[in-house]
């Protein structure tokens, strides 16, 4: 019997009770592909106000642990969802984020929602941006958004694209370089300013010049001095997030 009541002792002096962070605060904006606000999208349980904006409450709980214990993940899963309009996600994960403390804020950034049916030109989602981009022998140019800018939004659909382009990018660098290192391309006005790492510890680069012109709303011709991207190019599949040409010979 002492040495139950020993143990329960033993017990009790190396476990806790502590609060655990089962979602944080999330905070973002929910805007249609012409930039604007869209108001009443449904995030989760709440609503987005006149100007787009949404934030999710914090959630807890308690657990009964024990002192060097490990804190449990964090996933969260949310829809973003409103009628005529295409449904995404809120994505995000973190490995120990349970032991987050109170008032844990985690951006979810510009989330873009396209209408049901809505027809989008390539101008519209090229025009005035900087992709990271790869071509291919095949003649394919493909881009998504800049990774270093830290303001990507944190849904199943952009993730989707991350990971085909990132995919791409392996298979277009296979067995060439260390690094899978993707490039830089500005789209400004008409005038194209590419960047291109020449070694894997992207030390040296070089930039090219050059311009751009939309000849249709899936066509656009490319000239610049890089012997691999001067062509033109028709648009196999594009959105906000992401775009797939393919050289027209």
């Amino acid at each position: 019997m002492k040495n139950y009541v020993l143990f329960l002792i033993s017990i009790l002096c190396t476990s806790c009770l502590v609060s655990r962070m089962a979602r944080p605060i999330i905070t973002g904006r929910v805007l249609d592909y012409q930039g604007n606000p869209i108001e009443k999208c449904q995030v989760g349980e709440v609503f987005t106000d006149k100007k787009g904006y949404f934030r999710l409450p914090e959630k807890r709980y308690h657990e009964f642990t024990f002192i060097g214990f490990e804190a449990p993940p964090v996933y969260v899963s949310e829809e973003v969802k409103k009628e005529g309009y295409e449904p995404d996600a809120i994505v995000m994960m973190s490995r120990y984020g349970g032991g987050n403390r109170r008032g844990t804020l985690w951006p979810a950034n510009d989330i873009y929602l396209k209408r049901i049916g809505e027809k989008i030109t390539l101008k519209e989602v090229l025009d005035n941006t900087e992709r990271e981009v790869i071509y291919t022998k095949e003649g394919q140019l493909m881009g998504f958004l800049c990774t270093d800018t830290r303001d990507i939004p944190s849904t199943s659909r952009v993730y989707d694209r991350l990971k085909m382009f990132n995919n791409i990018k392996e298979e277009a660098y296979q067995g060439k370089r260390k690094y899978y290192v993707a490039t830089k391309m500005l789209f400004d006005k008409g005038e194209l300013c590419f960047s291109e790492y020449l070694d894997d510890e992207m030390i040296r680069d070089t930039t090219y010049y050059g311009r751009y012109e939309f000849l249709s709303d899936s066509i656009v011709q490319i000239e610049m001095n890089h012997p691999e991207i001067k062509r033109k190019y028709r648009a196999e599949d594009f959105d906000k997030y992401f775009f797939s040409l393919k050289a027209i010979e």
